[in-house]
C-alpha cells in the first residue's frame, strides 16, 4: 500500500505539472449549468479570497451550484502561478503537501425550489485525514474543478491567493493633486520588508492594489519613490490614483412574492421560473453624489419567503433582466459586481435594443441581495456612473516578492485599505 500511494503521489504531481502549460490562469466557468461560484474566506466573506501561510485555522470555501439537479463525481486541484498569472515552473510536490487532487463530497440538493440544483460545497487547506492538503508555498494558486477526473476539461477555474507575511503595509487615501482623473482617489503607501533583505527593489519586489475586488480594475508595475534600506514610500504616483466612482446600484431579490423598489414586474414563464424586469437604469455622471452603505459589489444569498431565509439550499433562481438608458449605440455598456467576475474580463455585456432604446442583458441569478455598477469597455465609471472622491471603496494590496535566483513568485505582504477610514 505504502509503495501504491508513492507511485500515485510521483505519478499526480508529474500529470498535473504536465498539464499545467494548456491550463490558463484565469478565472473562467466552461459549463453553463454551473451557477452561483463563490470562493471565500469565511472571516472576509465580501473580500478577495485571500488565506495565510502560517495560520493553520485559515481556510477558504467552495461552493457552486449545478442546475442538472443531480449527483456528479467533482475533483478539484491547484495550480501554482506567477505574479503575472502565467504558470510556474514549480512541481505540484514542491508547492502542494498531501494530496495534489481530492473528490468534493459535500452536496445537498435544492428543496422547494422551481429550479431544481445540486448544491456543492468544500473547504480547504483540508486537514481530513483522507483529504490531507496542505499549501507550502506562499503565491498566486488558481483553483480547478474537474467532473471525472478528466484534467483535460475543466468544468471551472477561480483564483486565489496564499500569503506568507513578511512586510507590513500603511496606507493613507487623499484627494489627488493632478486632475488626471477627476474625483479620484490618490492612494500613499509605506511598506517594511521585515524579514527580507531585497537586492533590488526594482526588480524583485512587484505591488498589485485592487478597488472593491475588481479584477478588471487592478494597478500594477507600481515603483517606489523612496526607498530607504528595508522601507519603500510610494508618493504621488499615478498607478496609485483611482476613479473614485460611485456607490454601487442595489438590488434587492430576496423576495418573489413582493416587488423591491429596483423591480419594474415579475411574471412566471411556462416553468415557472420567475422572470424579473428592472426599472431601466441611467448615468450618474452628472447627478450629486448620495452616500449610501453598499457591500462593494458584492453579494449575499437570501429568501425572506423560505422557512430558513438563509438557507442556500432554499433560494431559488430568477431571470433578471438589466436595462440601461443609453442614446450611443456604439458605446458597449457592461455589468460589473464580484458575481460577474468568472465571466470574460469580470463583467457581462449589455446590448443595444432598438425597440426599448436601452442596452439589456439577462442573467440567471439566485436569490439575494446584489450590488452592481455599469462601466464601458476599458473598466471606467466615469460616464455610467460618475466618479466622486467622497465615494466609499474598498482597496487590497498584495506585495510579490521574486528573490534574485528563485523562479517562483512568493506573496510576502497583504493589507487592506478603505477610502473613508485612510483619509
Amino acid at each position: 500500500m505504502r509503495i501504491f500511494s508513492l507511485v500515485w503521489y510521483i505519478w499526480a504531481g508529474v500529470s498535473l505539472s504536465l498539464y499545467a502549460s494548456e491550463w490558463p490562469c484565469q478565472e473562467a466557468i466552461y459549463r453553463p449549468q454551473i451557477k452561483t461560484l463563490l470562493l471565500v474566506n469565511p472571516q472576509t466573506p465580501y473580500g478577495l479570497p485571500v488565506i495565510s501561510l502560517q495560520a493553520a485555522n485559515d481556510l477558504l470555501e467552495l461552493s457552486f451550484d449545478d442546475l442538472d439537479g443531480d449527483y456528479k463525481n467533482y475533483t478539484l486541484t491547484f495550480l501554482h502561478c506567477n505574479a503575472d498569472w502565467t504558470p510556474s515552473n514549480l512541481k505540484s510536490s514542491e508547492y502542494l503537501e498531501g494530496f495534489f487532487e481530492f473528490n468534493i463530497i459535500t452536496y445537498s440538493f435544492s428543496v422547494g425550489t422551481y429550479q431544481k440544483f445540486t448544491h456543492y460545497k468544500v473547504q480547504f487547506p483540508s486537514s481530513l485525514s483522507q483529504q490531507y492538503t496542505r499549501f507550502k508555498l506562499s503565491g498566486n494558486y488558481m483553483l480547478f474543478v474537474f467532473e471525472n477526473g478528466d484534467t483535460e476539461k475543466p468544468v471551472f477555474s477561480k483564483r486565489f491567493m496564499v500569503v506568507d507575511s513578511k512586510a507590513s503595509i500603511q496606507c493613507s487615501i487623499r484627494q489627488p493633486v493632478s486632475d488626471a482623473k477627476p474625483g479620484g482617489q490618490q492612494l500613499e503607501l509605506t511598506m517594511d520588508l521585515n524579514a527580507s533583505s531585497v537586492a533590488n527593489v526594482q526588480r524583485d519586489v512587484y505591488i498589485r492594489v485592487f478597488q472593491n475586488n475588481r479584477w478588471d480594475n487592478v494597478s500594477e508595475h507600481i515603483q517606489p519613490q523612496f526607498v530607504q534600506g528595508n522601507r519603500l514610500s510610494f508618493q504621488f504616483n499615478k498607478e496609485l490614483m483611482f476613479e473614485g466612482g460611485n456607490e454601487y446600484r442595489p438590488l434587492d431579490l430576496r423576495s418573489l412574492r413582493f416587488q423591491s423598489p429596483q423591480v419594474k414586474k415579475m411574471n412566471r414563464d411556462e416553468n415557472q421560473l420567475m422572470q424579473v424586469e428592472l426599472i431601466p437604469d441611467e448615468s450618474r455622471a452628472i447627478k450629486p453624489y448620495l452616500y449610501y452603505a453598499d457591500i462593494n459589489g458584492a453579494f449575499t444569498l437570501y429568501n425572506r419567503d423560505a422557512i430558513d431565509a438563509t438557507s442556500v439550499l432554499e433560494a431559488d433562481y430568477v431571470n433578471c433582466k438589466f436595462s440601461y438608458k443609453s442614446q450611443e449605440v456604439s458605446k458597449p455598456v457592461y455589468l460589473i459586481g464580484s458575481w460577474t467576475s468568472a465571466q470574460p474580463k469580470s463583467r457581462i455585456p449589455l446590448y443595444y435594443n432598438s425597440n426599448s432604446g436601452h442596452c439589456e442583458a439577462q442573467v440567471m441569478l439566485k436569490q439575494g441581495f446584489y450590488n452592481y455598477l455599469f462601466s464601458e469597455s476599458n473598466g471606467s465609471l466615469a460616464a455610467t456612473e460618475g466618479s466622486f472622491w467622497d465615494t466609499e471603496n474598498e482597496y487590497t494590496i498584495l506585495v510579490y516578492y521574486r528573490p534574485f535566483g528563485t523562479y517562483f513568485d512568493q506573496i510576502i505582504g497583504y493589507a487592506k485599505c478603505n477610502s473613508l477610514k485612510a483619509r
